[in-house]
């Protein structure tokens, strides 16, 4: 699998429902992260194998490996990538009526739309609440 990646670009793709079971409201969600992988090599592949790293991986590797690397690119959400887009999640949440409350000091990773939407908006908590 991790040959067959190498060098080239795939999508990762997320689904999210959310129920409220008060009013019955059902909401869903599909978010849609692209990848491009570097050019590692096998005896890095070998070494990856070795560790058991990608046993447990959805497509035998984790984006965030800081051994491995094994992208070179995420074009989308991070988030998605390693396994929930909380960006997805806050707005379902957001249209649901269930507002969302942010730890202080949180901010949403950069470089997604959606998340970057997040981040204007705990930054913009956390100037009002300095205030």
């Amino acid at each position: 699998m991790l040959r067959r990646l190498r060098g080239r670009s795939h999508s990762v793709v997320t689904g999210i429902a959310l129920a409220d079971a008060a009013t019955g409201v059902e909401l869903t969600s599909a978010k849609v992260s692209r990848v491009h992988m570097r050019e590692y090599t096998d005896e890095e592949i070998a070494a990856y194998v070795e560790s058991g790293e990608p046993f447990d991986k959805a497509g035998a590797y984790a984006v965030q490996d800081r051994r491995f690397k094994p992208a070179s690119r995420i074009y989308g959400c991070y988030r998605n990538t390693v396994g929930l887009p909380l960006c997805d999640v806050l707005t379902l949440l957001e249209r649901i009526g269930t507002p969302a409350t942010f730890k202080q000091g949180w901010t949403a990773p950069r470089g997604c739309p959606d998340c970057d939407r997040w981040h204007s908006i705990t930054s913009r908590e956390a100037e009002v609440n300095r205030l």
